[in-house]
């Protein structure tokens, strides 16, 4: 890249602009096309962005993989085609692929109870 007069600019930087252009240039709100860990990563930086903090036991905790799980679970949205879409890799394992619509979702349920939605995902853990 630098014989190129590019300068070169780290994984962050990247890793921002595959969310930003993945989130931004989606044709279907309802187009399964992210992995769980691409879901939880762009659920916890909209709710940076809002300034939303999620409590348990009275601590500020993030929103993880195992949380996000458990939530599709109990609202019972691996069943929703326009949420979730599950895949068949290539190493015959399932995989299940989720839409923007579900980003959304699951967003907009943390803000609304982010006192007290960690506490019950974990008790049904």
């Amino acid at each position: 890249m630098g014989r190129h007069d590019l300068t070169r600019v780290g994984k962050k930087y990247y890793d921002e602009l595959v969310t930003y252009c993945e989130t931004n240039y989606v044709e279907s709100e309802t187009d399964c096309i992210f992995t769980r860990k691409r879901c939880v990563k762009e659920i916890n930086r909209r709710l940076k962005e809002s300034g939303t903090k999620l409590l348990y036991n009275g601590q500020v905790v993030p929103f993880d993989p195992l949380s996000f799980k458990l939530l599709l679970i109990k609202d019972n949205l691996y069943d929703k085609d326009n949420y979730s879409e599950r895949k068949i890799g290539n190493n015959r394992q399932v995989q299940y692929l989720h839409s923007l619509a579900l980003i959304d979702y699951v967003t907009k349920k943390l803000e609304s109870n982010s006192n007290s939605i960690m506490e019950k995902l974990k008790e049904e853990k």
